[in-house]
């Protein structure tokens, strides 16, 4: 959780050209596996009113520290394990996008998170997911996905100098 990895950067990044009409403002966002939170405080940086990261238990006081080292207001940290039902802290508010980035690395993860993603996704319309490609395993995540939710696949940007080739949006 210590590390911004290269799919946070593209889909921070990419935040501006991912806006809908009327930029971000007023949305509430959730995102998931933050890590150090740069997507999710990027969405609060873009307009957000209100950002909610989550992450494991151990990485919340990093989110916290994050917060307040770029002074952003209306952005809290909870904890969120995959393997245990979504806290009352996140069910209990209500979201217009989830975030995601470089949460499908490992394959023992897939399947608690396609389980909190349907927990989440019964409550909010729409989530934006950066991936890396890894492993073959990966293919089984995103047909899971495809097989329980309606997914749009756009690829932003592939290559250049925001988006490494890798990196898919």
């Amino acid at each position: 959780g210590a590390t911004t990895w290269d799919s946070a950067r593209a889909l921070a990044g990419a935040l501006d050209d991912l806006a809908p009409r009327g930029g971000w403002q007023g949305k509430r966002v959730l995102e998931l596996g933050s890590g150090v939170g740069a997507v999710g405080i990027g969405a609060r940086l873009f307009g957000a009113s209100r950002v909610v990261l989550t992450d494991i238990e151990d990485v919340v006081p990093l989110l916290e520290a994050n917060i307040e080292l770029n002074h952003v207001q209306d952005v809290t940290a909870v904890a969120l394990d995959w393997f245990q039902a979504v806290p009352s802290a996140v069910l209990d508010e209500e979201f217009d996008l989830i975030l995601a980035s470089d949460v499908v690395y490992d394959p023992e993860l897939h399947a608690p998170l396609l389980k909190t993603l349907g927990v989440l996704l019964d409550r909010v319309p729409v989530c934006l997911l950066a991936h890396r490609r890894r492993n073959p395993h990966d293919a089984d995540f995103f047909g899971e996905l495809r097989a329980r939710f309606d997914v749009a696949e756009r690829v932003v940007s592939t290559g250049g100098e925001r988006v490494p080739e890798d990196v898919e949006l």
